[in-house]
């Protein structure tokens, strides 16, 4: 026979499946930056609605540069679609990029798991705020765009 515990189970499980719960399920990436200039600092948070793609950048990194170079083309591209991209570095101010036009600011408070020692490193999170993607190694823009494009809705 079997124990009450175990006919449970099922009961809570099949109560669960329609709560929007599953095991995995991404989850907010907060992260707080600061844009020279600027008052005060932005936070992750402020872009809910809009899919971001961010690096995390270095001086005197050519991969960073690069990098950079392609968020900047994929934000004047796509930002009608609800994208936006910025550059960040983790201490003091960040040096410019020749010819850039997105954000750029440092990082003030960031959970450190989720930041990896690796540069560039580049998230995408969703319009909710969640890291979906965290790529680890210069990304080329059709993979970038590829990545996007479901988060875009295209």
């Amino acid at each position: 026979m079997l124990s009450p515990r175990f006919l449970i189970l099922p009961f809570l499980l099949a109560a669960s499946a329609g709560c929007g719960l599953r095991v995995g399920e991404p989850q907010p990436l907060n992260l707080s930056f600061q844009v020279e200039g600027e008052p005060f600092p932005r936070s992750l948070a402020d872009f809910r609605g809009r899919v971001v793609a961010f690096t995390l950048w270095e001086p005197s990194c050519q991969p960073c540069d690069a990098q950079a170079t392609v968020l900047n083309d994929l934000n004047a591209r796509l930002s009608r679609e609800g994208l936006i991209c910025f550059v960040l570095h983790e201490e003091g101010t960040p040096v410019p990029v020749a010819n850039l036009t997105l954000i750029m600011g440092t990082v003030v408070s960031a959970p450190a798991s989720k930041l990896p020692r690796t540069r560039p490193v580049t998230f995408i999170l969703d319009r909710q705020g969640r890291l979906v993607h965290q790529i680890e190694k210069p990304a080329e823009s059709q993979e970038l765009e590829r990545l996007l494009d479901p988060l875009l809705g295209g």
